[in-house]
């Protein structure tokens, strides 16, 4: 009877505890706000209106291969707009994974339960919906058909090519995985040589074949660029002194919040580890020594072909962070995923001997133990991360989303993002285009921003500049801003935007807080100028004349220092918007504007100087005044340049 119940509950439990886990991870995930990279492949793919279009953009800077985009994509056009599918894709995958872990790894009942519910598999690889979980589907499903390898070779070459398709890290595991593969085949050719048909080995090294060309299709135009600071595969890149032994540093940090992924106990917990900060604290060799205990005790239990397979997996994972991009939590991950990999392999080979010979038992226990250390520790971070997940915002996007949507009217608002990266998460979940000042691109109003076609630095100016363009045009503008400086918040307060009182700032992810602006003053008009009246508004004084040419106003320059004055009166104690568009210079160079009270003259602390390009420049002023303020002048260039300038407002802010 007690076997009969056994049986039953071997069969029943696989779908009992998936059960579970889907229970528990729909309550969480309904109530994970997504964040910007979750939500940036969403709007690649949704604002994408050809798949041709989404693989330009995905070739332009993105660094991943691009099935999890594709499947994003057809959601998005063929099913749902609605950013929530992608949870319940992820989710859909995740849950896959873990059926098929507790269907067939071969560890006891308790090691598995632990295993699906410990922090990578629970919480960073299912709630957070990136490509990382696709990588780790086909890592299980090849552990499972790897049992008969032989007979399944060119169904496991297929979920290597599938595995590649997750992202660089999986690509490269896969590479291993396959190499592996034929490590096997030539220590076994003696051995078994009837197993092997010759055709499928064929069949299954075009297909890895196909793979690599087909990752240098996708990434290959990257790995030739510097699109995101150092480029994909680009190993000159940084220095090597400074940057690559301080990744190289960071190997034995990337073990330990892998195999012990126990956070700290606040609200900002993701991406930290409270083993990590306490080790490091005291001394940063306790770090190098428990990496490398922590990496060197598997070689004691694991089977001797299986550690080819677990250095050689682990290589890349260590080695990718170096030459390309400092790794994150997601990243360090796949050292534990290998691990668990090749703990299944090595228990899929009994007839083989470990490190140390005649030690099974030995070997057997270290293997428990570690496995519950290490399990134990991720349990401890997937219940950290649940309980602040699910009582505090992930990202502070949605509820700035919600409360613009609640407080304006979207459809006529103008939404200006700084930073762009964080306000692509609110313009996923408000499905509109914002617009971003520092894309270099000449439509600004987009869903994300290419990564090379924008400015190498952040200028809080140039979404005030931006603000002003569309206030004058007669546009209600609401500014996004996350990560403010002090001295940000003072150049706002200066410009007279002023922020609404809400705030969106108690998030996990603490980089993604939002402030939001507004224009705080009334514009009247005093002065617009340009090609019909530019002569009655303006006066040059000194070392340049006016013409009329192709439509603009030319300011034909003959000395050192051309300068003109207003020939209107201004006649106002309020600060005023000076708006100078489209003044065009052949060199770089300086624009300076003057303001004195009435009965003062003009001098160097009453002056706001703008950098020019060279080409076409749109410069907004405000013009401070203590209570009477008389004229301002302008000195269009500060050297013997000619400068041309299609139309100057003047406005009093009120």
């Amino acid at each position: 009877m007690f076997t009969t119940k056994s049986i039953k509950f071997s069969n029943i439990y696989p779908y009992i505890f998936t059960g579970i886990f889907l229970i528990l991870s729909v309550f969480l995930i309904v109530n994970h706000e997504l964040w910007a990279d979750e939500m940036r492949a969403w709007n690649i793919s949704s604002a994408s209106a050809s798949i041709a279009e989404l693989i330009s953009s995905l070739r332009a800077s993105e660094g991943h291969p691009y099935l999890w985009s594709g499947l994003l994509y057809f959601i998005s056009h063929y099913i749902v707009d609605n950013p929530e599918a992608m949870k319940v894709l992820h989710l859909a995958i995740s849950v896959t994974t873990v059926f098929l872990i507790l269907k067939y790894a071969p560890f006891n009942k308790i090691l598995r339960v632990m295993l699906i519910f410990g922090y990578f598999f629970f919480y960073e690889y299912s709630i957070i919906s990136r490509n990382y979980s696709i990588g780790i589907l086909f890592m299980i499903v090849f552990c499972i058909l790897y049992r008969n390898k032989y007979k399944n070779l060119v169904v496991l070459s297929i979920v290597l090519f599938f595995l590649g398709l997750g992202n660089i890290y999986s690509f490269m595991i896969s590479i291993i995985l396959f190499l592996y593969l034929l490590f096997e085949i030539i220590l076994e050719r003696n051995n078994r040589p009837n197993r092997l048909n010759k055709l499928h080995l064929s069949i299954a090294s075009i297909i890895m074949l196909g793979s690599i060309f087909f990752m240098y299709w996708q990434l290959g135009s990257q790995m030739k660029s510097n699109v995101m600071g150092p480029s994909i595969f680009s190993i000159f890149s940084k220095n090597f002194i400074s940057e690559h032994i301080k990744s190289i540093a960071m190997i034995p940090e990337a073990i330990i919040k892998s195999y012990l992924p126990v956070p700290n106990f606040i609200l900002t917990f993701w991406e930290t580890n409270i083993i990590f900060d306490f080790l490091s604290n005291i001394n940063f060799i306790l770090v190098y020594i428990l990496g490398a205990i922590l990496f060197v005790v598997p070689l004691f239990f694991l089977k001797k072909k299986v550690l080819f397979l677990y250095i050689m997996g682990n290589l890349p994972v260590a080695i990718i962070p170096i030459f390309v991009w400092q790794g994150s939590l997601r990243h360090y991950g796949h050292h534990f995923i290998i691990l668990i990999a090749c703990i299944w392999i090595s228990c899929l080979k009994p007839e083989e001997n470990y490190l140390i010979k005649n030690r099974e038992k030995f070997s057997q226990k270290l293997m428990n133990w570690f496995l519950i250390i290490c399990l134990a520790s991720s349990l401890i971070g997937s219940g950290v991360a649940y309980y602040y997940d699910y009582k505090y915002p992930f990202s502070s996007a949605k509820d700035a989303a919600n409360y613009i949507t609640s407080e304006f009217n979207v459809d006529e608002l103008i939404i200006i993002g700084y930073h762009f990266h964080p306000a692509e998460a609110i313009a996923g979940y408000l499905n509109k285009e914002l617009y971003y000042p520092h894309s270099i691109e000449e439509n600004k109003f987009r869903k994300f921003v290419n990564w090379p076609k924008m400015h190498g630095s952040y200028d809080i100016n140039l979404p005030i500049r931006s603000a002003y363009k569309f206030l004058l045009e007669g546009k209600e503008v609401l500014l996004i801003i996350s990560n403010a400086s002090s001295n940000d918040k003072e150049i706002l307060s200066k410009n007279n935007f002023k922020k609404i009182d809400v705030s969106f700032d108690n998030q996990i992810v603490a980089w993604e807080d939002f402030n939001l602006y507004l224009f705080d003053k009334h514009m009247k008009k005093l002065c617009e100028s340009d090609k019909n009246n530019f002569m009655n508004c303006w006066e040059p004084l000194n070392d340049c004349n006016f013409t009329i040419e192709d439509g603009y106003i030319l300011i034909d320059v003959f000395g050192e220092d051309p300068y003109f004055e207003n020939n209107f009166v201004i006649d106002t104690g309020n600060d005023i918007l000076v708006a100078i568009y489209n003044l065009r210079c052949e060199d770089p160079s300086e624009l300076r504007i003057y303001y004195k009270e009435r009965g003062d003259i003009y001098n160097e602390d009453s002056m706001l100087s703008f950098p020019l390009n060279a080409g076409s420049n749109d410069i907004f002023a405000i013009v401070p005044s203590d209570g009477d303020l008389e004229s301002i002048r302008i000195d269009p260039v500060n050297t013997n340049i000619n400068c041309s300038i299609e139309q100057i407002k003047i406005i009093e802010l009120k």
